[in-house]
């Protein structure tokens, strides 16, 4: 990635003037340019190529836009423990299926959708234990594809859709695509 002294990875302040800066990391590099506190940030970027660089919503408010400069930008910004999130959430619903298609079908209660990566982040009651509310904590972004709306489901509610619905799917839209 690059021969510097430090890893690209860049903190983001704000100073007592409320201005907007960035601070170089001082994690001396390993041979792939990132420090050792910053390995995510490569292996989102591996994910990433995989994928071809697409646009994910990682979270109601937070994205990775298209293309390998917005990957590499959120790569060099991003905190630890935003990509110990994204990671999990990208590779589940976006690198699961058949020869890695970004496109994963998904049964709804609605029928057949696609999963887009769109997620909504839940305000969950404190008196539920942790584990519960890790569980119901997001809801996650589904186009159902008989009527092209994006509905939320809680992951619970989703479930892959069997390899013959899917093939119906595709071949009786082939000649659309």
């Amino acid at each position: 990635m690059t021969n510097s002294l430090h890893s690209p990875f860049e903190r983001v302040v704000v100073d007592s003037d409320s201005h907007i800066k960035t601070t170089a990391c001082r994690g001396k590099p390993l041979t792939n340019g990132w420090c050792a506190e910053h390995q995510a940030a490569q292996t989102l970027l591996d994910v990433g190529a995989q994928l071809g660089y697409p646009r994910i919503q990682v979270t109601r408010y937070r994205a990775i836009g298209a293309g390998r400069g917005c990957w590499h930008a959120y790569a060099r910004c991003a905190p630890t423990r935003w990509l110990q999130d994204d990671l999990p959430f990208i590779r589940q619903n976006f690198l699961a299926g058949e020869r890695g298609r970004v496109m994963r079908y998904v049964q709804t209660p609605d029928g057949l959708g696609s999963l887009i990566g769109n997620r909504q982040e839940q305000q969950l009651l404190s008196c539920m234990s942790e584990g519960m509310q890790e569980k119901l904590r997001y809801k996650i972004g589904v186009v159902i594809l008989n009527d092209g709306m994006e509905r939320f489901y809680s992951p619970r509610m989703l479930s892959d859709a069997p390899p013959e619905v899917i093939e119906a799917y595709e071949q009786s839209h082939e000649a659309y695509i």
